[in-house]
Order: C-alpha cells, then structure tokens, then sequence
C-alpha cells in the first residue's frame, strides 16, 4: 500500500464508522451503530462478530473495521498489506471517492455493486488512466497501433491493456514529464516480445 493509498484507506474508514455509527463510547461499541440493515452490513457485522469471540469480548469498532477486511477480501489481513485488488474490494464498500459510493454507505449505489462483481474494472481504469494522464498520447497511439493493430485503447483486452501499459512504465521518454530524449519507438529492441511476457505492473 502507497502512502496515498494509506491516507485514503483511513480517510474512507472514518467515512464509513460515521455514516454506520461505529465508534466506541465509554468501552462499548455505540447503541445505535448499525449492524444490520443491508447484506452487506450482516456480513461485516458477523465477521466482526467472528473476531470478537476469539479475543472472548464484545464488538469493537477495530473488529468491524477488521470484518470489512474478511469480507472484501475474503479473510482478515492487516491494511499494509494489502495490495490494489485488495485495497480496491474493500473500497467498494467504503467509496473511492470517484466512482463508486460504497456499499456501506450507499447501499443501493449501483457502481459499488457493478466493481464489486466485476474486480479487474478497477485495475483497467488504472491502465487507462496511466496511458492517458501519464504518458505521451502519440506515442502510445503509435506503440499500441505497431502492436496490437490499432490505437482504440478501450478495444484492447485487460490482458493486452496491462502489457501495454507496463511497456510503457518501461520507457521514461513516454512520459509527459520526462526529459530523456524521445527516440523513435522502432529503435526498442523486441518490444513485441517484452510486451507479450510483462505482467501486471499493479
């Protein structure tokens, strides 16, 4: 996890403990914390639930934070480790402060259900992000065109957005802030071959 991605990750779990009430008075979690009024919150609260009884104790406001984890990712996992798809999932249901509300604040938000279900959306909005905000739009054009045949970035499959965007990761002069010299991309030894064994670079 980033340091943005940190100071995010706390400001969302503030959103949430307001909107649900979860914050602890004199030791006990809050009478009207909410617990129960969608899927979604039964879920956490029955995680949380789950965390308590092996510390043999009663619900804190750490444990639903904790729950959340257990149910966006499937188990509990400290936050520092998470990694994007981790961070990502549990963000549908907290708000990304973009585009989706969040499952524990806006139920009924339909873009917090449409990532949920759907998790590499998040990860090709980064992709697309990066070609787009980050680097030269020609000279992605011109690679993503001697590549894969075309320049329509929306075309391309999660797989061959990920490789391009990380081909591009791999050559400063195709960043818009970069001062290296921009060389003809046809002077790359192999990028085809690079291209098509890059992983993820998120």
């Amino acid at each position: 996890m980033t340091k943005a991605q940190e100071t995010m990750y706390w400001r969302r779990w503030g959103a949430v403990a307001r909107a649900n009430r979860w914050r602890m008075v004199k030791g006990r979690l809050d009478e009207a914390a909410v617990l129960g009024a969608t899927e979604a919150h039964l879920k956490v609260a029955a995680a949380a639930a789950a965390i308590a009884l092996q510390g043999h104790r009663s619900i804190t406001a750490e444990d639903l934070r904790h729950g959340c984890h257990v149910v966006a990712c499937g188990r509990d996992m400290g936050h520092g480790r998470m990694g994007n798809k981790e961070f990502d999932q549990v963000l549908n249901y907290w708000g990304d402060e973009r585009l989706v509300r969040g499952l524990l604040i806006e139920p009924l938000d339909l873009g917090s259900e449409i990532h949920r279900t759907n998790p590499g959306l998040k990860s090709r909005e980064r992709h697309l992000w990066f070609l787009r905000e980050e680097c030269l739009m020609g000279y992605v054009a011109s690679e993503c065109q001697r590549i894969y045949g075309t320049k329509d970035l929306e075309g391309l499959g999660d797989v061959e957005l990920a490789a391009l965007s990380n081909h591009m990761r791999k050559r400063p002069h195709a960043l818009k802030n970069s001062k290296a010299e921009i060389r003809d991309p046809k002077e790359d030894r192999n990028p085809k071959a690079e291209v098509e064994t890059a992983g993820n670079p998120f």
